[in-house]
This record gives structure tokens, sequence and C-alpha cells, in this order.
């Protein structure tokens, strides 16, 4: 089987979702960190590259990793992987001022979790 190329995978917005100008550059995050899962679980990878990981929290109490939707249980099972193999890799935690601060913490605890402990919060701009 040939390799494929992870430069060009393209990660669908959920059903019905307009996405923002800072949406758009978060899914060319997400190609990046679907390449550093592809090499971990073994798949070639033609030229890893050194991101953070990308976690969204939504106030609902899921979360978003490698363009997909996930409960709590699910992100710990896709970033535990990541955390056996590369357990210094820089996790970027993202949720907006309408997620309640518990949220952000679980998201926190569930890297942790993972075995992922370098984290770094980053604001996401509210929609109007």
């Amino acid at each position: 089987m040939g390799a494929k190329n992870h430069d060009e995978v393209i990660l669908p917005a959920p059903a019905g979702a307009v996405q923002a100008p800072e949406e758009k550059a978060a899914q060319a995050d997400q190609a990046d960190q679907a390449a550093q899962v592809a090499q971990v679980v073994g798949e070639p990878v033609e030229e890893p590259r050194n991101v953070p990981l990308l976690v969204v929290v939504f106030s609902d109490g899921s979360y978003q990793f490698a363009g997909k939707k996930l409960t709590g249980p699910e992100l710990v099972a896709a970033l535990k992987p990541l955390g056996e193999a590369r357990p210094k890799t820089l996790v970027e935690i993202k949720a907006d001022a309408r997620t309640p601060h518990q949220m952000v913490a679980n998201a926190r605890k569930l890297c942790h979790e993972a075995g992922l402990a370098h984290l770094r919060f980053v604001p996401k701009p509210v929609d109007p």
C-alpha cells in the first residue's frame, strides 16, 4: 500500500455549520494533528511537524480533536497513543467565554489521563 499524502487531508465541518476564518485555520492545524496521529499508529508520514495538538472544549461537555467531536472517554482514547509515544507534546485547549470553567478543567484532567501534561489554554472568540 502506498504512502498517503497527509497534507491533503480534508476535515469536513459538522453538518449545517458555517466556518469562521479561525476555524479554517484550526482545520489546517487538525490536518497536522492527523499526520501526527498517523505517525504514532504506524502509518508513514512524509515530514512530521512539531505543532501543538488542538482540543476544543464545547459548553455541552463535548470535545473536538482531529476534526471529530468526542466525549471525554473518547478524547482520552484518542490522545493516549500520543501521550505514550510523545508525552512532551504540547496540547492547546481552546474554549470561548461561554464555556464553563469546569469544562476546561475537565479537558485538562483528560489530557493528563492520556499522558499529556504540557498544556496551553487558548481563548476562542465568542460568536455574536
